[in-house]
């Protein structure tokens, strides 16, 4: 308590005539005065610091950009530095042979602590490697600075697709889905896909890329038929009442025809019109191979608290969890919400705490978890 209370004192938080009437602390057990600083607890405490330090850092030359944007970042002008605060945590970049002076400037008008090497800043921690070096076979742009075409736009644009997807055929009159993946059992489509296509019947026709016949059944009647690892895709009716006997003559006459689709002869379009990476650079300037300083922002072990506060909220062990190559669904992917009939989830008690959790990640270090977890948020 004495402590303290001195502590408190040397810093002047406190009316001064008041403070005299506590020279003496120890017949008080919780004295109190007026304050004349901000402390925390006050119910405008972070407004009331927010304008003071802004007011000191503009009195040594420090400019706020875009303060209806961007608040709390400035520039220092004259010594080519950028500062972020966040409360009482100040990040500076800029020129090395600049920042000792700037971190003097600061230290002249706002009491602080001396500076220190980067490490942990909201919550992310900021792991430093210097002179780092990269060969042209690691840099991810090498093509794009020396004009090479990439294996990917030598007659096939498109990418690879590394992941099972659905694709609407209208002229066969169904819905495909792709199967990249190896698998054993039969597909059946889940309660996304259904809501996805609300319209698709329940037969089913299978192709398999290691063999010509197909294999055509009902999902819901008879069991579960099992085959060696198998590629292809698996064939729906648009329409639900089409019988599987109609649907599957007249996929296969369509098959048989082979007829060139609206969909391929667009794609043959976007091809024709598709300007490669390497196109962008008039003049191929060889690839930087210089060393350069990099700075890692690393929140591996924050988003591991995600996953456990996840486990626990639902209920899950943490060893069933398996492995997410997108952070997205892919039946959930901008599809418009519709408050009368959305379905309660399973988690719709607890989603927000967890949702609010993985987007203080996803704003610091992980901006490819913005969308789905906003998306996510809005239903």
């Amino acid at each position: 308590m004495d402590a303290e209370w001195e502590k408190l004192r040397k810093k002047t938080c406190w009316l001064e005539e008041k403070v005299r009437e506590y020279d003496d602390v120890a017949g008080y057990r919780d004295p109190v005065s007026p304050l004349r600083l901000a402390l925390y607890g006050h119910p405008d405490a972070g407004g009331i610091w927010e304008k003071r330090c802004e007011t000191q850092l503009k009195s040594v030359g420090w400019i706020p950009i875009l303060p209806e944007i961007w608040q709390s970042v400035f520039y220092h002008p004259e010594l080519e530095l950028m500062l972020v605060v966040y409360v009482d945590d100040f990040k500076m970049a800029g020129p090395t042979k600049n920042m000792a002076q700037g971190w003097k400037d600061i230290n002249s008008v706002i009491d602080m602590d001396p500076p220190e090497a980067l490490g942990r800043y909201f919550g992310c921690n900021h792991v430093e490697q210097q002179q780092v070096s990269c060969t042209k076979s690691e840099h991810p742009f090498a093509r794009v600075f020396e004009g090479k075409p990439a294996a990917i736009a030598r007659g096939n644009p498109s990418p690879v697709r590394r992941e099972d997807f659905w694709e609407v055929d209208l002229e066969a009159g169904a819905v495909v889905r792709h199967h990249v993946y190896p698998r054993k059992k039969l597909y059946v489509p889940t309660e996304d896909d259904v809501l996805a296509f609300p319209m698709m019947g329940t037969s089913r026709v299978t192709e398999f890329d290691s063999k010509e016949e197909l294999h055509v059944d009902d999902f819901n009647q008879g069991g579960e038929a099992k085959f060696d690892w198998w590629t292809g895709r698996t064939y729906f009716p648009l329409d639900h009442e089409t019988p599987v006997e109609d649907f599957t003559y007249a996929l296969a006459s369509y098959k048989k025809k082979n007829p060139r689709s609206k969909t391929e002869a667009k794609n043959k379009v976007k091809e024709s019109r598709f300007k490669p990476p390497e196109s962008i650079v008039d003049k191929p300037t060889p690839c930087m191979v210089n060393k350069v300083n990099v700075v890692t922002y690393d929140m591996e072990d924050f988003l591991g608290t995600c996953v456990e506060k996840y486990c626990e909220l639902a209920k899950v062990d943490r060893k069933t969890l398996r492995h997410a190559a997108t952070p997205f669904h892919e039946a959930r992917i901008a599809k418009p919400v519709d408050p009368d009939n959305e379905p309660t989830g399973k988690l719709a008690g607890i989603a927000s705490r967890i949702l609010m959790k993985v987007l203080f990640a996803a704003r610091m270090a992980r901006w490819d978890l913005l969308r789905a977890t906003q998306a996510l948020a809005s239903r």
